[in-house]
């Protein structure tokens, strides 16, 4: 049952934002001078920022603890080294997306929960229809997708952004990797290893979160601009 309400919820979803999308581009792109230059450099942004910012930078930390756990490897040429260390990196950050896939939404659940039971809430001028982290992430995509396809300029923000989130949630997930990898290693963390782990653990899991509120309020602010250049006015008396 329950999971025929998500669909169903998804269907009226996809089906707003494609009666969205049939609306002419808005006044906001024609505002700024550069939007030629936006659509023919910034148009590539997005997929290589994407890659480099969350898979690249997410997995050299890494790649680096594996070259100092293993000083031989430091004996290769400068291009063998160079090689290893871009292809490593962005295979190690494309395993640990993987990873954070798995627990990203069961914290959110608890995030979500606990906001309510608290009775937090974020003011958004355009709220989302459920409160399930499924159907939030869905219509998340589907307004970067619109304003991406009106505006290239904030088109290319909101998607470094949510590199931006993708980065934290694969930090995250490669610090419980090499917690467990010492854990199972060692028979466990001693005193002051599980102090920074807790602090650092922390600082990751606030990362996570800060990041990922921000993405959405910036898609809010630049959803209101599109949205409300094409709703048409109201007639006064």
């Amino acid at each position: 049952m329950q999971q025929d309400v998500a669909e169903a919820r998804l269907v009226r979803s996809n089906a707003t934002f494609r009666s969205l999308t049939r609306t002419k581009p808005l006044r906001y792109k024609a505002q700024f001078p550069h939007a030629p230059m936006a659509e023919t450099e910034l148009g590539l942004v997005p997929e290589i920022y994407y890659d480099v910012i969350a898979r690249l930078c997410a997995g050299a930390p890494f790649v680096a603890i594996v070259f100092w756990a293993y000083p031989e490897m430091r004996t290769l040429s400068a291009v063998a080294l160079g090689l290893v260390v871009a292809f490593g990196s962005y295979l190690v950050g494309h395993l640990l997306s993987a990873i954070s896939g798995l627990w990203n939404l069961p914290l959110w659940r608890l995030i979500l929960w606990a906001a309510t039971k608290l009775k937090l809430k974020i003011t958004l001028k355009n709220d989302f229809d459920s409160t399930s982290p499924l159907v939030v992430f869905h219509e998340l995509y589907c307004r970067i997708d619109y304003i991406s396809s009106l505006d290239s300029n904030g088109g290319a923000v909101l998607k470094k952004m949510e590199a931006g989130a993708q980065l934290s949630d694969n930090l995250l997930s490669g610090f419980l990797v090499l917690i467990l990898v010492r854990c199972l290693k060692s028979g466990g963390l001693t005193l002051t290893e599980g102090w920074v782990a807790f602090a650092v653990g922390g600082v990751l899991l606030v990362s996570v979160l800060q990041r990922r509120i921000i993405l959405i309020g910036r898609q809010d602010t630049l959803f209101t601009l599109h949205a409300d250049g094409d709703r048409p006015k109201q007639a006064t008396s």
